[in-house]
């Protein structure tokens, strides 16, 4: 397993961060390592090298710094797709920073998108919000497996499939070909960045509001805990001062009593 490389880094709110999702073994690691500074395992099994969510520092060649999170593939040995989008979003909310774009990785060479797959995309939809799918892009990857021609009729085939690819391209998703290395990876970020639009931020909006309210309520009941607790503590003064006089005066009156016996 790869170890966390950063939890939060230092990112201010206008810095490029975009996602890499996929599932186990579509490329993912590898689609980082062209552009990173530092280098991440590559898996080569059906299990994920990745196994929580990853903030990676990269320098395009232009020198400019950008982030991509790596997150452990969808259809992992031993966590579901929701649970692994819910560790990306959870990250996202604590971090409090918003998407430039995200990158879905899907393997050209597989026959054809599998129900796994299209229930990762509506999944992703969900996630995202219909505001957020113009930062999208469907990058394929494994083209050495196959063929230009059969590449390019699969290729085709995703482009005409139903939900939810379909809908997604409507609402400005691209598709994306990672089939160059470097100079592929460089081409889908530079895109997702001439966007100028923040994935999910509909989403993470809301959310962040959610545990605003939250904050403020749970704020609320612990300055309410200590009124509480100082009203009682005041009382319990009163009471111990009260029977403290009561005490005195019971003192005074029998004083009072004996001296006029004598």
């Amino acid at each position: 397993m790869v170890p966390r490389v950063l939890d939060i880094p230092d990112i201010s709110l206008g810095d490029i961060v975009i996602v890499v999702l996929g599932v186990t073994g579509s490329g993912k690691s590898t689609f980082i390592n062209y552009l990173s500074d530092i280098e991440l395992e590559v898996g080569h099994g059906l299990e994920t090298c990745t196994d929580t969510v990853q903030c990676v520092p990269c320098t395009l060649d232009d020198g400019q710094r950008i982030w991509l999170l790596d997150t452990p593939g969808f259809d992992d040995t031993y966590r579901s797709d929701t649970e692994i989008l819910k560790e990306v979003e959870n990250w996202l909310n604590t971090s409090g920073i918003r998407l430039t774009g995200i990158i879905y990785l899907q393997s050209i060479s597989d026959v054809r998108f599998t129900g796994r797959g299209l229930r990762n995309l509506r999944i992703f939809k969900r996630l995202l919000g219909e505001n957020g799918l113009a930062n999208v892009v469907l990058a394929t990857t494994m083209w050495t497996y196959i063929s230009d021609e059969e590449g390019r009729r699969r290729e085709a085939e995703i482009k005409e499939m139903g939900e939810p690819w379909q809908h997604m391209i409507k609402q400005g998703s691209k598709i994306f070909r990672q089939d160059d290395g470097r100079r592929s990876a460089l081409a889908i970020v530079k895109y997702l960045m001439r966007t100028g639009i923040y994935a999910c931020e509909e989403v993470q909006t809301e959310a962040l509001a959610a545990n605003m309210k939250l904050k403020e309520r749970t704020a609320n009941q612990e300055v309410q805990r200590k009124i509480d607790m100082l009203t009682a503590e005041t009382k319990l003064k009163e009471t111990s001062a009260t029977t403290d006089h009561q005490r005195e005066i019971k003192e005074l009156v029998a004083n009072m009593k004996l001296k006029e016996r004598l």
